[in-house]
């Protein structure tokens, strides 16, 4: 190469400027070659840094499509779960309703029971001053009738029985 042919003629002679600009171009080609060298490690770990940042990036994403697919998933439970509530909600207030309901038939069911339990004692009441005068008009009357059964007992005859109604017949007939 040229660089050879400068080299070859420039043997014999003295260390001139042009020797030393050789040199200077021989060391700048080392140190390109130095700096080459540096290049394709860095190039090297800058291919493998991007081959790991392009696994971190397709990891992400899967984690990114993964987490919409949850997201998706929980809105749509919370909407049923939503719904859910809605129905339950409803399902209460009327129960509730219900049983206000039923908790003022009952109320009215026992204000009656009161009354006619108040109604049957006072029935009761009636019912045993009327026995009790019952029992005061036959003690009465069986007395009555010891004091004619004997006397009955001393005359040794019986009085005739008491004339009845007439013999039952329908009207009409």
């Amino acid at each position: 190469s040229r660089l050879d042919f400068i080299s070859l003629a420039m043997q014999g002679k003295k260390k001139t400027s042009f020797d030393k600009l050789a040199d200077m171009i021989d060391k700048l080609v080392r140190q390109l070659g130095k700096e080459q060298v540096d290049d394709d490690k860095k190039k090297e770990y800058c291919t493998n840094e991007l081959d790991v940042a392009d696994d971190e990036t397709k990891t992400m994403l899967r984690k990114k499509k993964d987490l919409e697919t949850a997201i998706s998933e929980g809105e749509g439970a919370i909407a049923s779960l939503k719904e859910e509530i809605s129905s339950l909600t409803e399902s209460i207030e009327d129960t509730d309703k219900k049983v206000a309901e039923a908790t003022e038939l009952r109320k009215q069911e026992h204000q009656e029971y009161k009354e006619e339990r108040a109604a049957n004692t006072a029935a009761k009441k009636i019912i045993l001053m009327a026995k009790g005068r019952m029992d005061e008009f036959y003690k009465k009357k069986a007395s009555l009738m010891q004091v004619s059964s004997h006397r009955d007992l001393e005359s040794d005859a019986l009085a005739p029985p008491p004339e009845t109604f007439d013999a039952y017949t329908t009207k009409g007939a």
